[in-house]
């Protein structure tokens, strides 16, 4: 059976909904970042790192690895030369 091909949203996408109703300025103050920084997050210019995965599991309470794998799921989705064929899902 052959593979899926999907588009997994960039974890950004639910960290915003995670936060849902608070403002950026509270969420970064959360997070120990600048609002600035969650904004690249949100919008997918930054990735998740080690370090904010810490920072989430502990604000979050889910886990370092959730996050983790969500961010690799993202990358090895652009890194694959069939996804360039495959439309967002959403």
């Amino acid at each position: 059976m052959a593979s899926r091909m999907f588009n997994p949203c960039h974890p950004g996408e639910i960290l915003r909904n995670e936060f849902d109703g608070k403002s950026d300025a509270d969420t970064a103050a959360l997070l120990s970042i600048s609002a600035n920084e969650l904004r690249a997050i949100y919008e997918g210019r930054e990735d998740i790192t080690v370090e904010m995965a810490g920072k989430l599991d502990e604000v979050t309470h889910t886990s370092e690895g959730f996050w983790l794998r969500l961010q690799r799921l993202r990358d090895e989705w652009l890194r694959d030369p069939r996804s360039k064929s495959f439309e967002r899902i959403h």
